[in-house]
């Protein structure tokens, strides 16, 4: 991908990473309950389907997500780049973190903010429009770390069909109210979750997401899961949750280059007992930092990051 070169915003967050220096311990991959789309008579079809250039039902798309497990926990890094009706504003906070269950963090990728807006945009400063006018109709991020904080449950036992169902209900309100938004995303992604968590009794990391598509009819939602567990004497390496096959294809391509060394020094350890938090850091903050050197129109802006540990959760940037 060239610079300036916008990705389809349909192949972002197409799957999880697999192969050289991909963490592959995935001990369960779900697909959950399919939902019809169909409340008190109404019913999203494909002749619904609207040219979101003319709509004011817009949505943010653009991310790259890394996770490394580290002997005393994980690092998470995420950019700050949402990419709306192609305007790239480098202001999205991807990462949150629940104020219970302790040592948790949840990230979003794919549309993770559901906005409307009025269009055309304010053409000499379209981000500070978006921010001004924009209204948020939903936040499944948000959405999900509410959950975690009233359930209490740890990631490891949170129920994904709940919280499936949880954001289902969520969806099928918004389309009720706007249908064409909502129906935009037949055949494509809607958001994947990602909830993260360390058990310190076990020194295990568990790595679960939840990704939501509306099938190519709009009439149907599909819930998929996926399950990573992450034992000390697991295998080195790091978990990409976004816009993964375009990072694939530039950054391990022909800009690789710009991969940091500390990557090498990771992919050679021998269990994940001998990752040190410095060491992940630096693998999971500057593996974001080489998409953006290679000039990813799906990554930018400042890089967000976080350490959990046994002692808590620390923000590095």
């Amino acid at each position: 991908m060239g610079e300036g070169e916008e990705p389809d915003p349909s192949g972002d967050d197409a799957g999880i990473l697999k192969g050289g220096g991909i963490l592959q311990s995935v001990e369960r991959f779900a697909v959950l309950a399919l939902t019809i789309l169909a409340v008190g008579g109404f019913a999203l079809g494909s002749d619904r389907l609207v040219d979101t250039r003319s709509s004011k039902a817009i949505g943010q798309q653009g991310t790259l997500i890394v996770l490394v497990p580290t002997r005393d926990g994980f690092v998470i890094s995420s950019d700050s780049r949402a990419i709306t009706l192609g305007v790239a504003c480098d202001n999205s906070v991807k990462i949150q973190i629940p104020k219970r269950p302790a040592l948790s963090v949840v990230a979003a990728s794919g549309t993770a903010t559901w906005i409307t807006a009025r269009v055309p945009l304010w053409p000499h400063d379209p981000c500070g429009d978006l921010d001004k006018n924009g209204v948020t109709i939903f936040d499944p991020k948000s959405e999900v770390v509410k959950y975690l904080e009233a359930s209490g449950t740890q990631v490891r036992d949170a129920d994904l069909q709940e919280i499936a169902n949880l954001l289902t209900a969520k969806i099928i309100a918004v389309a009720e109210k706007e249908p064409a938004y909502v129906s935009a995303f037949a055949g494509k992604q809607m958001f994947n979750l990602i909830l993260a968590g360390y058990e310190p009794s076990e020194q295990r990391t568990y790595v679960r997401s939840i990704e939501l598509n509306l099938s190519p009819d709009g009439r149907a939602l599909a819930a998929n899961s996926n399950d990573f567990n992450l034992p000390p004497d697991g295998r080195p390496g790091y978990l990409n949750f976004g816009d993964i096959d375009n990072f694939r294809a530039v950054v391990f391509g022909e800009h690789k280059h710009y991969l940091p060394p500390s990557l090498e020094e990771l992919l050679g350890k021998p269990s994940i007992r001998d990752v040190s938090n410095e060491l992940a850091a630096d693998v999971a903050v500057n593996l974001v930092e080489a998409a953006k050197s290679a000039k990813m129109y799906s990554i930018g802006g400042a890089v967000s990051a976080f350490r959990v540990t046994a002692g808590g959760v620390e923000r590095l940037k």
